[in-house]
């Protein structure tokens, strides 16, 4: 009998490794990863087009496209869609981001062989309807238009547009206007331009078995059309202003985005990096969270990240602060960020760093279906399954002199993108 009287042993993660999946190529070389290993019966599938801004004509296309597929086919309205979906006690998604465009079925394991078709007919035929168009049109509009009524959001656009340039693919942002001048033809030319084999990686987890992976191949990969997109990434604008405050909003608060241009997952200081941020900011017990939230009580929530796209990335420090104290804050942040420059990380805090991420890192991993998503996310972003377990040495490896180098290396206070916006 368990004695509750006493909390068990403490015991560091010795073992987090990221399993290699299976790689399957089906019809034409279009790559299948497989990740076993459901005690249920239950399997997601998971179709990813790595196509995204850089490869619009017309903003909005790529987004708009992922959103909009599920609607309907040249067969089936989304009314019946949903109904099937239902039926079977299953789920169909999609996912969008600056680098991809996908869709992923949820399902019973039993049921797949019902819903998989669907999940086809969705790809291969999508019927994109007027009517459904014109709503995804209004509705986003009515969103954004309540978006850009607040200081968090506008201040996001703001620094991506200073740390990109407004023009550039990761750096425009939308308006009321944008999706005003996006036309239905614009979404059918973006799927028939781009949803091709070339383009394509798919994603089964869960309990699966070899005549349902054959049935993936004949229903669906087989009838993808041949092609492959040219991605052309320019580079970012340098950037013309630093400094960008907007008082003239009537609002309590100031949103406040500090940030700079990094690079993507393969650069050799990404993972190292990782580390550094969330010593800064990129968890509760972070320098920041600590002194400018629980020490001063300048705000209540405050962190850093970095965000990873697949041909670039970037550094960025956010919080919202009342107006008397926004000034302090920027002075707080500032300071932490020289400290970390200047002075050694002391071992507690170093290790205190590394459980944390090393918890955080085995919920990654806890069964197929998180692993599915990981290794999406890695693939969507250029790398490999092989970069978590990169990630893991990263983390385990870094030192205190380590920390000072990169912070000097890559925060330079003189450098970072200032936006406050209230």
């Amino acid at each position: 009998m368990i004695d509750r009287r006493h909390a068990p042993p403490f015991r560091e993660i010795a073992d987090l490794v990221m399993p290699a999946p299976e790689i399957r190529h089906l019809s034409h070389g279009v790559p299948l990863y497989c990740i076993p290993g459901s005690s249920q019966e239950l399997v997601k599938l998971e179709v990813v087009f790595q196509v995204g801004r850089l490869h619009e004509t017309q903003p909005l296309a790529a987004r708009a496209t992922g959103r909009l597929i599920r609607e309907g086919t040249a067969g089936l309205d989304g009314s019946t869609i949903a109904d099937l979906t239902d039926f079977y006690g299953g789920s169909i998604s999609t996912t969008d981001s600056m680098d991809h465009t996908g869709l992923t079925l949820h399902c019973l394991t039993r049921f797949f062989g019902d819903l998989l078709p669907v999940l086809s007919a969705l790809i291969l035929e999508p019927s994109f309807p007027e009517k459904e168009f014109q709503l995804f049109i209004r509705n986003n509009q009515q969103r954004l238009s309540e978006d850009l009524a607040k200081n968090e959001v506008v201040a996001y656009r703001e620094m991506t547009a200073l740390i990109f340039g407004a023009d550039h693919p990761y750096g425009w942002n939308s308006f009321p206007d944008t999706y005003a001048n996006l036309k239905r033809e614009n979404i059918l030319t973006f799927w028939k331009n781009h949803f091709v084999r070339g383009n394509a990686l798919l994603i089964i987890s869960g309990q699966y078995d070899d005549a349902m992976i054959q049935s993936i191949d004949d229903q669906l990969v087989h009838h993808l059309r041949a092609g492959i997109s040219e991605t052309v990434f320019p580079a970012p604008a340098a950037v013309q202003q630093r400094i960008l405050h907007v008082s003239e909003r009537d609002s309590l608060q100031n949103a406040v985005r500090i940030g700079r241009l990094l690079f993507d997952r393969n650069h050799p200081d990404y993972y190292p990096m990782h580390a550094v941020n969330l010593l800064l900011g990129g968890y509760f017990g972070s320098r920041l969270m600590t002194q400018i939230r629980e020490e001063l009580g300048l705000t209540y929530n405050i962190y850093s990240h970095i965000d990873a796209m697949r041909h670039s990335g970037y550094f960025y420090i956010s919080a919202e602060v009342s107006k008397e104290e926004t000034a302090r804050t920027l002075d707080e942040i500032r300071k932490e960020i020289i400290k970390l420059r200047e002075e050694p990380v002391d071992a507690e805090e170093l290790l205190m760093m590394q459980r944390f991420a090393a918890g955080n890192l085995l919920h990654l991993l806890d069964g197929p279906f998180n692993r599915a998503d990981t290794l999406k996310n890695l693939l969507i972003e250029g790398g490999t399954f092989a970069d978590f377990n990169q990630l893991v040495q990263a983390i385990r490896k870094l030192t205190a002199s380590n920390v000072q180098e990169l912070a000097n290396k890559w925060l330079d206070p003189e450098l970072l993108v200032e936006v406050v916006i209230g």
